[in-house]
């Protein structure tokens, strides 16, 4: 009603001006106000996500119905004048202003800037400009390896509308190559779909991004540095440090490496080899074709280009883990005969690793790559490089130094990168646990590690895992980076609270998880034997786990069951540091977490002298 208010006055002002003969210009500005809740002032002609039109596809401002984004913040509108093709935008956001000048071009660009005196000349369209060069386009090097915190912010395009779940968390799962394991945090999400959150990585790093309604995303961070994500479904636009890096590999997200090769069971060792690396050939032909089209900056061709070259080489070691697969699912899921997957012998030797690994032994730079993370942890593991121990199996996964020397003979090397960063993972302590190493320790172990980054980690995470006691000492409760403590508290207190006074088992399983389901079998008389005692089996699963499925399963499993809502899920799953299924943990008496990360499937015996030792 206000915008036909204005208007009819002007209307009159101007009949009124004309009969007294005392108008001689007339220069027609409309402010347009909000008509109704679900209409916006924003002209139709201004909306969208524009990128500076020179080539670069920088993404500067974004105005959207709802929102504006501007220097990685959302707005909202004030006002808006217009002058023929003239656009004052006035935002506000926490009661400050911010005034955005437009000028529209016939050709649906628009000129956008803070001062209108230096408009630049915008478009929502990727501009291809082969003349254009980037003033900052290095490569990385091993100078940007260090650790530190990153900020990763955001906005969630038509959230409030999408939402329908009224989830009200995402999350961000951080594999921590210098650790060998990973890290869940929590992402709080406002009503208008914006989120703000700090969290420590070992290096720049891929991290894991789950959104409500909007999927999964990677997106690369670096310590002491930002990067804003616009996110709709499947449409991503980013700003601040990250933009170049991030704008690069979106833009290559469609060269996709392969999930598998067909025919597993019955091909050769070196048959196999041969055609993971032919498959990234096809895949570097792919990157080719599309860096001839668009501007990437070097940094996202070097992070692809490593992507490539590390994938083959961890199928390459995913060829006895597959089979191996095959010949269980043969022997405990198939039964007719006429189906079972056709599997040959083969003997896998020595060399089928040598020639691939020669190259990355010390590339340090390889820690960039998300793939070098799963390479590792498959190497570590696979039956070629087990074989060469003089210990038992169950002993080496428990000694870092066996590992390394079992690794080292393996490889026939002494010394290399890949040998130091295997001797830190075995060295570093879950920051969970709170149980860091004293200076001694600590200056024992950093004279093993011979590459400096991995050594000044070690002494960043030690340090963080005493800063976390003091916290912890302080509320009386143990804390981890980066939740919010209210909303965890609360969680935490509704799913343990009743609890109180019995030693609480905790399981965290997914209803397809097969070696979930084999633990459970497992410790069936375990139960029995302390079914009289103050134990607590209790297992939980998030509520994307199918409902009809969770009831049958759980028929036959005996303890305490949840199945808790993805928002609750996400603030446990940080809390205990849940990241691959089964996840196990111990609470005590006293409502205490004891340990956040049990060792995976332990024992009956095991677990009856952990619960004999709390109660």
């Amino acid at each position: 009603m206000k915008k036909n208010i204005v208007f009819l006055f002007l209307g009159m002002l101007c009949a009124s001006g004309f009969a007294q003969g005392t108008i001689e210009k007339t220069e027609f500005q409309f402010l347009t106000f909000n008509q109704s809740k679900d209409s916006s002032m924003l002209p139709k002609e201004l909306e969208g996500s524009w990128m500076l039109a020179d080539g670069s596809n920088r993404w500067d401002y974004g105005f959207y119905p709802e929102n504006a984004i501007v220097d990685k913040a959302v707005w909202n509108y004030n006002s808006v004048d217009i002058s023929e093709k003239k656009y004052t935008i006035t935002l506000e956001r926490k009661g400050q202003l911010k005034v955005v000048h437009a000028v529209l071009n016939k050709n649906g660009q628009v000129d956008f800037d803070l001062d209108p005196r230096v408009l630049k000349t915008y478009s929502t369209e990727r501009i291809y400009n082969p003349e254009y060069k980037s003033l900052n386009n290095d490569r990385y090097t091993e100078a940007d390896i260090k650790h530190g915190f990153t900020t990763y912010s955001g906005y969630i395009k038509n959230f409030a509308k999408e939402n329908k779940s009224n989830r009200k968390t995402g999350s961000i799962k951080v594999s921590n190559v210098f650790t060998g394991s990973s890290k869940s945090h929590v992402i709080e999400i406002k009503k208008d779909g914006s989120f703000s959150i700090k969290f420590p990585v070992p290096c720049p790093t891929h991290i894991l991004v789950e959104i409500p309604y909007n999927g999964y995303h990677l997106v690369f961070v670096e310590p002491g540095k930002e990067v804003f994500h616009l996110i709709h479904k499947n449409n991503s636009k980013f700003m601040e440090d990250g933009a170049q890096v991030n704008s690069g590999l979106n833009l290559m997200k469609s060269i996709m490496p392969f999930s598998g090769i067909r025919g597993i069971g019955e091909m050769p060792p070196e048959d196999y080899k041969r055609k993971c690396f032919e498959n990234a050939k096809k895949l570097t032909k792919q990157m080719d074709s599309i860096t001839q089209k668009q501007f990437i900056c070097n940094k996202a061709l070097q992070l692809k280009r490593l992507h490539i070259e590390f994938t083959p080489l961890f199928w390459v070691t995913n060829y006895e883990i597959k089979r191996f697969g095959f010949g269980k699912r043969n022997e405990l899921i198939i039964k007719d005969e006429a189906k079972k997957i056709p599997i040959k012998e083969f003997k896998v030797d020595d060399t089928y690793y040598h020639d691939i690994l020669e190259n990355v032994l010390d590339n340090k730079i390889a820690v960039l790559s998300r793939v070098y993370y799963d390479l590792i942890f498959r190497l570590k593991f696979c039956k070629a490089i087990r074989e060469h121990r003089s210990k038992p199996f169950e002993e080496l996964l428990q000694m870092a130094e066996a590992r390394q020397d079992n690794m080292a003979e393996f490889l026939n090397v002494k010394d290399c990168f890949m040998l130091d960063l295997i001797t830190c993972q075995g060295h570093t302590r879950n920051p969970l646990k709170l149980n860091p190493y004293t200076n001694a320790e600590l200056k024992n172990i950093k004279r093993e590690i011979k590459t400096p980054f991995l050594s000044n980690y070690l002494t960043f995470l030690n340090d963080n895992i005493k800063e976390e006691i003091e916290v912890a000492k302080s509320k009386n409760r143990q804390t981890e980076y980066a939740v919010n403590k209210v909303h965890d508290d609360e969680v935490f207190q509704a799913t343990f609270g009743k609890y109180k006074g019995k030693v609480v088992y905790v399981g965290f399983w997914r209803t397809y998880c097969g070696p979930c389901l084999t633990g459970m079998e497992r410790i069936k008389p375990l139960k029995e034997t302390l079914k009289n005692e103050d134990v607590v089996f209790l297992y939980i699963v998030e509520s994307g786990s199918d409902e009809k499925t969770w009831k049958k399963l759980i028929a036959d499993i005996d303890g305490e069951h949840l199945r808790v809502s993805h928002d609750e899920w996400a603030y446990l799953a940080s809390r205990f540091g849940v990241a691959y299924f089964p996840h196990y943990a111990l609470i005590n008496k006293k409502g205490e977490i004891v340990n956040p990360q049990m060792k995976f499937n332990p024992t009956n015996d095991e677990l009856m002298k952990i619960f004999k030792s709390e109660m």
